[in-house]
């Protein structure tokens, strides 16, 4: 079962990689801020007083136009940053849902 899955996750990486003009050696980690914020609005702000918030996704109808939005806490170490950052790219690539099961859904990409 993890096998599936796990090619689930290597389809989705060499998608987003092929969407992004990357190649299939590129390492996304690099790329990860600039990556989300092609598809969705990232706000970037230290909230100290919550220790346990790493970072979020939602959905915002904002001018009547369905708006992804990644928040990413800017008070955590870069390492826990990009990886909150890597987790909500996994929610707006589809691949995990908030129950934590592993699909493959195909993304909208926001208009420009």
């Amino acid at each position: 079962m993890m096998e599936k899955y796990l090619s689930i996750i290597k389809d989705v990486a060499k998608t987003v990689r092929k969407e992004h003009g990357l190649s299939e050696s590129t390492v996304i980690g690099d790329y990860i801020f600039s990556i989300l914020q092609d598809d969705c609005v990232v706000l970037q702000y230290p909230e100290e007083n919550q220790p346990d918030l790493d970072g979020f996704s939602t959905m915002k109808v904002i001018d009547g136009i369905e708006v992804n939005v990644v928040y990413i806490n800017t008070a955590k170490n870069t390492e826990k940053q990009n990886f909150c950052a890597a987790h909500e790219l996994g929610h707006q690539s589809g691949l995990v849902n908030p129950e934590g099961l592993v699909f493959r859904v195909f993304r909208r990409k926001l208009a420009s």
